[in-house]
């Protein structure tokens, strides 16, 4: 198995609630093929791009609890899928994501 770290951590505010709240997320791409490691590492920008702009759209109240973690994880998942399609990669090729880091507060 490979695994892209996406780095550096991504930092965003959530969105709701009247008090600022913030989110510190790790993530890293789990593939077991070398050529979408390199597609991945090739396109970071855009995958980077993607995955803040999925991690702003989510509220403290959703990121607070076990399945809103999940929900997000799969979503994450689905845009990295994409991505890689979208740079002529497999998608299926995309094994998993992994939160290796995770702070809401």
């Amino acid at each position: 198995m490979l695994y892209l770290a996406v780095e550096p951590p991504f930092v965003t505010n959530l969105a709701g609630g009247d008090a600022a709240r913030l989110l510190q997320v790790g993530v890293s791409v789990a593939t077991r093929s070398p050529e979408t490691f390199e597609l991945m590492k090739a396109n970071l920008p855009a995958l980077r791009d993607a995955l803040l702009m999925r991690f702003a759209g989510h509220d403290f109240a959703t990121l607070a609890t076990l399945a809103g973690k999940e929900k997000l994880r799969t979503e994450v998942h689905a845009d990295v899928r994409r991505i890689v399609a979208a740079a002529g990669g497999r998608a299926d090729s995309v094994v998993a994501v992994l939160f290796v880091g995770f702070v809401v507060q």
